[in-house]
């Protein structure tokens, strides 16, 4: 046993740990023949042995998977942090991926993600990764995440298609710069619910963000489908334009416009499938106000109730 911790320490030198029991790592010798000390030799025999050690050496450093490795610590040494299965067993305390229900992954320098851990993770619903620089787009290899919060992670792109976050109903965008592009891409998520814009320094909004987009092999796909609940409060609308695009959203029910630029509400109509303005609901300070369409002639018109929060504070 003692022979043969000397002979890997001397062939590997600091590179490969002495083991306490044999390990297949070298080609098997003689249990019988005994091996001088490198004291004892002579100068050929220490010659061989700084030959043999070089090639090993060589070999460490040439070898890709060590390569890797090495890149890896680098980067960790310089602060940048990934995101994997490991990161997150570590977060939860837990030695089980499926035991994981949610998790807090705030403010932990997180600039990216190893997508291909995260299909372990089939009962996790809920992920907080605010204060990050994570890709938004890695975050939907979590099969079942139905709530993500996204606040403070530098986000101005994305590349989301219906095919992302299948399950996904709540997504904060808070303190971001998502652009005009960004939530066109947003929109494509299906099952979402409540989303919140809140602080990203929007002016305007897409014209085109209540309507399909034309998809592979004639397939059309709606954008803010399921939409519910939408915050645009601390940006800097002031054009009364927006209400006739957020009238394109057939089933928002609740919109935070406070801390914006917003001095009146129209009321909007229904014709086909556009919106016309009818007139203006002055409103005041900090007030609260629900829109609805007028009726007249004694024909009933389709109304669209809007809970509304609106705070002119400039």
């Amino acid at each position: 046993k003692q022979w043969y911790q000397r002979r890997v320490a001397i062939t590997a030198g600091d590179f490969l740990p002495a083991f306490e029991g044999l390990i297949p790592a070298f080609p098997a010798h003689s249990l019988t023949r005994r091996t001088r000390p490198l004291a004892e030799g002579g100068a050929w025999l220490i010659e061989h042995q700084e030959a043999q050690h070089k090639r090993y050496h060589d070999f460490l450093i040439y070898d890709d998977e060590f390569i890797d490795q090495h890149e890896e610590r680098e980067k960790k040494k310089k602060g940048e942090k990934i995101l994997d299965g490991y990161f997150l067993l570590n977060c939860a305390k837990l030695d089980d991926p499926q035991d994981i229900c949610s998790i807090n992954l705030t403010n932990k320098g997180l600039t990216s993600a190893n997508e291909e851990d995260f299909d372990l993770f089939y009962n996790l619903h809920y992920v907080n990764a605010a204060e990050n620089s994570l890709p938004l787009e890695a975050m939907s290899a979590f099969p079942v995440l139905q709530k993500l919060d996204f606040q403070f992670n530098n986000l101005t792109q994305t590349t989301l298609s219906p095919f992302h976050f299948t399950m996904l109903e709540f997504l904060d965008l808070s303190f971001n710069q998502v652009s005009h592009s960004a939530i066109l891409n947003i929109g494509l998520l299906q099952k979402l619910r409540v989303l919140k814009l809140s602080g990203n320094e929007l002016k305007s909004l897409p014209v085109n963000m209540g309507y399909p987009i034309a998809g592979k092999e004639g397939k059309c796909f709606a954008r803010f489908w399921a939409l519910e609940e939408l915050h645009l409060d601390n940006n800097h609308f002031c054009d009364i334009s927006t209400f006739a695009i957020l009238g394109t959203l057939r089933r928002l029910k609740y919109l935070n416009l406070s801390k914006n630029h917003v001095y009146c509400i129209p009321f909007l109509e229904a014709i086909g499938s556009g919106i016309r303005r009818n007139d203006f609901n002055e409103i005041g300070r900090g007030s609260k106000s629900n829109a609805t369409t007028p009726e007249s002639n004694g024909q009933k018109r389709k109304k669209y109730r809007l809970r509304l929060c609106v705070d002119t504070t400039a």
